[in-house]
C-alpha cells in the first residue's frame, strides 16, 4: 500500500508507506496493522495467510532513519489486506 502524505517542508504530496510510532517494543505486528488503518483505513491480517515470499521475514531487521541527526529507527512489517472484507471495499 502507497498513500500520498502532504509533506510542508517539501509543499507537496510525498509518496509513503503507511508508517507511525510504535506503541510497545515487542508488538511490532500490532503496532503496523493499526497505522495501516489509521493512515490508509485497510484492515491487515496480523497472521499471513497467502502471502509466499522466501527469505523475506513478517517483521525486518530494525533500520536507522537518519543517523547523522537522530536515534530514530524503523522496522518494516509485512501483513495482508483481504480485498474480499467488506471494510476493505471503502479505504481511504
Amino acid at each position: 500500500v502507497i498513500i500520498a502524505n502532504y509533506r510542508p517542508p517539501m509543499d507537496k504530496y510525498i509518496l509513503e508507506l503507511p508508517a507511525g510510532l510504535c506503541d510497545s517494543k515487542d508488538d511490532f505486528i500490532g503496532d503496523g496493522l493499526r497505522e495501516l488503518k489509521e493512515e490508509a483505513g485497510f484492515i491487515g491480517e496480523k497472521d499471513l495467510k497467502t502471502l509466499e515470499i522466501p527469505n523475506i521475514p513478517q517483521i525486518g531487521p530494525s533500520t536507522a532513519v537518519d543517523p547523522s541527526k537522530s536515534q530514530e529507527y524503523g522496522v518494516y512489517v509485512v501483513v495482508e489486506i483481504n480485498g474480499d472484507d467488506p471494510s476493505n471495499k471503502s479505504a481511504k
